[in-house]
């Protein structure tokens, strides 16, 4: 693993520690243009290399982020001062009121989930007595034919010959009524 080396990224850029984000800027643009390898080709290695750490340098105090996170660390490094902690007053009020959400709002009134399965419970029960109560014969089908064509399970039929053809008398008839429509 490498070791982690401090580099004080104030001191490459030639600002102050409290500089503001376009004196940073500022500094930038100036050293980029004085160091960029482009325009140095007699010292390419030097200025490649001055212009990496300068370029990283930018990166960390123009991001918020990473330029308080490097505060820190400079504070406790260069400055000896030990971690600064922002202390924030809340000057709110306290919480008093039911909380909305952008396309839903939350009532005091909840669903009565408990209720409407008592009440889908009790609804079947009575459903049920009732189809009891009613004698077997009554919930037979009205009419004599089974609802589905073909024999279902255990009701096997064992004179079932299979498909009929149709009478030789009704072939010759559909053979006459063929002719006449062509």
């Amino acid at each position: 693993m490498a070791e982690y080396t401090f580099s004080d990224h104030y001191e490459t850029l030639g600002i102050a520690f409290d500089a503001e984000p376009a004196a940073i800027k500022q500094a930038y643009r100036k050293l980029a243009r004085a160091y960029h390898p482009d325009l140095n080709p007699e010292a390419e290695l030097t200025s490649a290399e001055r212009f990496r750490q300068i370029t990283e340098a930018y990166e960390v105090l123009n991001d918020p982020i990473r330029k308080g996170l490097y505060d820190q660390e400079y504070r406790v490094i260069v400055l000896g001062q030990g971690i600064v902690y922002e202390t924030v007053e809340d000057t709110s009020p306290p919480d008093t009121h039911i909380y909305t959400h952008k396309y839903t709002k939350r009532s005091k009134v909840n669903f009565p989930f408990f209720k409407v399965a008592i009440l889908l419970l009790l609804l079947f029960q009575v459903s049920k007595m009732i189809v009891d109560a009613i004698p077997d014969d009554k919930l037979t089908r009205p009419h004599s034919g089974s609802y589905y064509p073909y024999p279902q399970k255990g009701q096997f039929n064992l004179n079932y010959t299979g498909p009929q053809s149709p009478a030789p008398e009704q072939h010759r008839d559909t053979n006459l009524f063929l002719n006449k429509i062509r």
